[in-house]
Parts: structure tokens; sequence; C-alpha cells
């Protein structure tokens, strides 16, 4: 009778990831092996690097509070430990720990309050203009992103012979580990994030520890990526100069697999990973496929339903099944990233859709409790609306107040809070926008408004578990200025700019507000006050013999796709843009935007420009055309 530790080696090629050693350098020739993935043609050039800040939030609390220093500290939110620093860890403190038993494991430990993220923002944001200028930097999180140094590689070899043997011989402390999956043991560091990798003390393995890989050391490809272990190096350098903030970093021929070996060696440390397809897929070889990129619960769930669970597993199975399980896009990109293959370049992120502030609670019963939350909430949004302007020269048009109610199931006396967040978008409050007044002041309009915008959706007495109210629809200083004509004034154009209709997601209400035409023959009559329905055939015709046409608000997206060829600066296109504003001689507004996070579309809207057609093309049928 076979053993536990045999049976998984015939089946699996090796043992269990979480209890024993990873396996060897996997063989792609093996038969088991059902169908690697094409190959990657960036992969012999591209040098990506991960860097993450070592307990981020506790390294900001140690700068801003000198005293924190030489002590350990935790950082709470709530009534969990998000982050604590290393003298704390060895004591036993550990992230999403209940803050009674960090304090009964580390008495002498310091508790910090971290659920205002204002200061870790900016820090973030500085560590970031840091690493911008090695390469183009994406944020993966306030703690983390990748780096592209590919030219800065090419830059630096330009500069030495490539032939140089010696190239990389003095700098063998700057560059850091060399891991080599096939003698290098790895472990999860704790069972709630598999994808954070650390190696086992027993086999740590150095830069000098491999003697006899001095000529895969001086290979072209290897060079290359040493080479962007250096830079990466004197990033991390940069960071600590300009910031205080010590990161550990991973370098590799791909996104992911800088992102798994960033942390082998933390803290204040870095690995690379050498190229090769055989040393990317031995690296996510053992790893749960929980650990890549793109597989959460859902996918895991389904995966696991066809006795998938580690990449060894998924190894046994055709392209084309995870095609068939999960979708084209998502299938053909866990199957790549199962042989350690990721095709995905490091891209600079756009400005948020939707800036949020939000917090969940145990228990928030009846308005006064809601308004005391949102008055908590409205400072930090205001705050957040004017990082969004000096960044990026944007106002928000819209208010989102997101909630979700604690709800008794029918099945059991038991209370759940399963069901998904109810949101209610409505106009901004100028007042919200308007930077001479102050914070206080701008805080209490978003609080009324939002206040308000409860108050009619949610019955008398309710209980909420989660609140949140964000900003989005965010419009630049050039799309502000496109709504102004030669026969209105700026002014008028900010005002008729934050006017818009009022929606729920579950359809409660809308608000029909003035807004002005496109040099309209007759002068517009305004709307009345409060909700309003939609505008009738009669009132689309009244519109269309006026001779008013959709407004198109620049927002850099088109309707058909990302295809650069459709994209134009022409404000009137109804082809290149996204969110459709009709204008008519009475006032009424219809906005459709794409995005969810904002309003949902609604199928009148689609009957309104219907109508329209139908109404314009009535005099061409009455001629005869």
């Amino acid at each position: 009778m076979r053993t536990e530790g045999e049976f998984r080696a015939l089946q699996h090629g090796g043992p269990h990831p979480l209890h024993g050693e990873t396996p060897s350098v996997v063989d792609i020739d093996d038969t088991r092996w059902r169908d690697p993935p094409p190959a990657d043609p960036n992969a012999d050039r591209r040098v990506v690097a991960h860097f993450d800040a070592d307990c981020f939030y506790a390294q900001v609390e140690e700068l801003r509070d000198p005293r924190l220093a030489s002590r350990p500290v935790a950082v709470t939110q709530k009534y969990l430990v998000v982050t604590a620093n290393y003298a704390a860890r060895k004591a036993g403190v550990g992230k999403l720990m209940s803050v009674a038993e960090a304090k009964r494991l580390c008495p002498d430990a310091a508790f910090v309050c971290g659920e205002d993220l204002t200061p870790y923002r900016e820090f973030s944001k500085r560590i970031r203009h840091v690493l911008e200028r090695f390469g183009a930097c994406e944020k993966l999180g306030l703690d983390e992103c990748w780096v592209d140094v590919t030219n800065e590689v090419d830059r630096r070899l330009q500069t030495r012979a490539e032939d140089d043997d010696d190239f990389f011989d003095d700098d063998d402390e700057r560059v850091g580990h060399r891991l080599s999956p096939a003698r290098t043991n790895l472990k999860a560091s704790n069972r709630h994030r598999p994808m954070d990798l650390r190696v086992v003390p027993s086999c740590a393995v150095t830069a000098y520890s491999h003697e006899n890989d001095a000529n895969d050391k001086n290979d072209k490809n290897e060079r290359r990526v040493r080479l962007g272990a250096a830079v990466a190096a004197d990033a991390r350098a940069a960071v600590l100069a300009e910031t205080g903030v010590r990161c550990s970093a991973g370098v590799a021929v791909n996104k992911m697999c800088a992102k798994l070996v960033s942390g082998v060696h933390k803290p204040d440390d870095q690995t690379y990973l050498p190229p090769g397809f055989s040393n990317c897929a031995s690296l996510v070889a053992p790893l749960l496929m929980r650990a890549l990129p793109g597989v959460g619960r859902k996918t895991e769930s389904v995966l696991k339903r066809f006795g998938v669970e580690t990449c060894l597993d998924a190894r046994l199975h055709a392209r084309s099944t995870f095609i068939e399980w999960l979708g084209a896009r998502a299938g053909a990109a866990v199957h790549d990233a199962a042989w350690g293959v990721d095709r995905s370049e490091v891209v600079a992120k756009a400005p948020q859709r939707e800036v949020t502030c939000q917090d969940s609670f145990r228990a928030c019963e009846g308005t006064a409790a809601a308004r005391l939350a949102l008055a908590a909430l409205a400072p930090d949004l205001v705050r957040r609306m004017d990082e969004e302007f000096h960044e990026h020269e944007r106002v928000a048009r819209r208010l989102v107040v997101r909630w979700r109610e604690r709800r008794v199931s029918r099945n059991t006396v038991r209370e759940t809070n399963r069901a998904g967040p109810t949101s209610v978008s409505l106009p901004m409050p100028p007042a919200a926008t308007d930077a001479r007044l102050e914070t206080e002041t701008r805080a209490d309009a978003v609080v009324s408004a939002a206040a308000g915008a409860l108050a009619n959706a949610l019955p008398k007495t309710f209980n909420l578990t989660l609140l949140a109210v964000g900003a989005t629809s965010f419009f630049t200083n050039d799309e502000i200025c496109a709504t102004s004509f030669s026969s209105f004034s700026r002014e008028r154009a900010l005002s008729s700019f934050f006017a818009n209709a009022s929606t729920t997601r579950r359809g409660r209400s809308e608000d029909v507000v003035p807004a002005p035409s496109r040099a309209p023959k007759t002068a517009p009559k305004t709307a009345p006050d409060g909700p309003r329905r939609v505008a009738s055939k009669r009132e689309t015709r009244e519109m269309a013999r006026a001779g008013t046409r959709p407004f198109f608000f620049r927002d850099g997206f088109t309707a058909g796709g990302d295809d650069p060829k459709r994209r134009t600066d022409d404000p009137w296109d109804p082809v290149a843009h996204e969110t459709a504003v009709t204008v008519g001689p009475l006032g009424v507004v219809r906005d459709s935007p794409r995005d969810d996070s904002c309003s949902d579309a609604d199928d009148d809207g689609a009957a309104f420009f219907a109508d329209l057609a139908d109404v314009v093309a009535e005099p061409k049928r009455r001629r005869g055309a």
C-alpha cells in the first residue's frame, strides 16, 4: 500500500503544497501535462519589478511618531489588527487578529487606530512618485506596485559591453537573492493569503550559494534580469532616502512571478527569479489556484468542482477545457497562470471612476445613527475630492450613497447581511465642491444631501451594517468648459453642468432639471422643481421641431470600444462618446451613463431615443421618402 507522500508524488508530481517540500523543476515533456500554453513573445526582453512596503501602516505610524520606532506597534481598524511591525510579530501578533488577543500576547505594544487612511494614501503617492522615475508604474494597492524596468535595463546595457562577463560580479550584494525553485522550499505566510510566499529558514538561498550556476548567471536573458534587480535595489534605496519607507522587491519576466517572489526574503530585501519557462512553471507548480491572479472565490469553487486545487492539478487539463469552464478570456488567463505565464503589461492606471469613503457596523439603527455615521465620513470624502482636483484637475458631478441593510432570514430567526448593498445617485451639492468654503461647511452639504436620500429610500425604522458615500461622474476643467457655448456664460455652463437627473438603483424617482439647449429658436421653459416623469412623446415632438439634438460630453471612451480610429474630440459626435445628455426647450435632461457605479441604465431610455428617431423620420414618411 502506498503512503500519502508516494500517492501525491504519483498523482500530482509532489507532496501537498501546505505540508511538504516544493517539487523539483517541472519536466515539460512529462506526458501527464496535457497542453502547455503558447509561448509569451515578450518574456525574453521584459523585466518587471514588484515593490511591497514592509508592514506599511506600521511604518507610516513610526514615521509620524518617532517614539514608536523602538516599540512593538499594531495598527487597528475596529476590533481587528490590520498590520503590525516585526517587533510585534515576534511576540505573536498577526494580521486579522482581534485586538483583545493581540493585547494579551503583547501588552507592551502600542495600538494605533488606522481607520483614517489619509496619511497612508499620502505616503503611497510619495512612494509611487519616486518609483515612476525608473519606469511605468502600476498601482496594486496602497503598499504595492509594479514597475516595468525594461527600458532602464536597456539604457544601462547600452553603457557597457554586453559581452563583459564581469559586468555583474561586483553587484551580487545589490541584486539580492537568486531564487532557484528546484532548491528552495517555500510556504505561504498565512492560510488567508496563499500568494504571500516565504522561504523556509532552513532552506534559505542567497546569491552566493550557487557556484554551479555561474554559466546561468552569464546567460544573456539572466543578465537582463540581474540588471533589473540592480535597478530595483536603486529604486528601493531612493524610496528609503526620500520617504523613509523600507520596501521589499521581486524581479522576474512577468508581473505574476515578480509579485510571488517579492516577499520571499522579507523584510527590506529582494529576490529575483531567473528567466525561463521552466523556472516560472516550477515556481507556481505547488501553489493553490487561489494564489494566482484572476482566481477569486467563485472561480476557485468552479475549479474545485472539477478537481482542480493546485497548479499541478490544472496542468492535467487542456487549455480548451478551461475555456469551456470559465469562458474564453478568463479560461485562457487562468491556464496561462497555472504554468507561470502572465502576458499582461505594466500599465499606469487611469484615475478612479469613483472615490468612496465607507464604514461597516454591527448595527446602525435609525436616522440619527445614520446621520452621525455620515458626519464621520463626509469630511474624508471632501478631502478626497480636493485630492482629485489637485492631482487630476477634475470635479465630481454626482454623489453616491450606498448602504446595506441587516435583514432577517425567512428560514431562521438569525439575522443576515448577505444581501448586496443598495445605492442611490444624486447631484453633487454645489457647496460640496466649492473650495472657497470651509471643510465643515462642505461636509455638512454632503451630509444633508446623503441623509435626504436615505430618508427617501429607507423606511422609518432600519438597521444598516454598511454605509458609504462616494463621488463619481468626474469631469475635467476642459470638459466643463465644453458645455459653454457662445450664447451662455461660463457661470451658467457650470450651473447646468452640476444639474442632472437623480436616479436610484431601485428606480424610485427621477428629477427633471433645466438645462441650456443649443441655440434654441425660442426661450427654453423652466422645469418645475421636484420629481417629474420622463418626457412624453408630445414633448419629444416639440423638441424635434425646435431642432435640438443630444449633447455628448467628452469622457475619453468610445461607444463601440477602445478603437483609437473612432476617437474624436467633436463634442457632437454621437458615435465616439459614452455619456449622452439630451436637452430641449422644456429643459428635459436625459443622462444615460454606462458606468454602473453612477446609475443603472433605464429601459425607458432606449424607448425615449427610439421615439425621437421615429419623430425625426415622420416628415420623410409623409413626403413619401
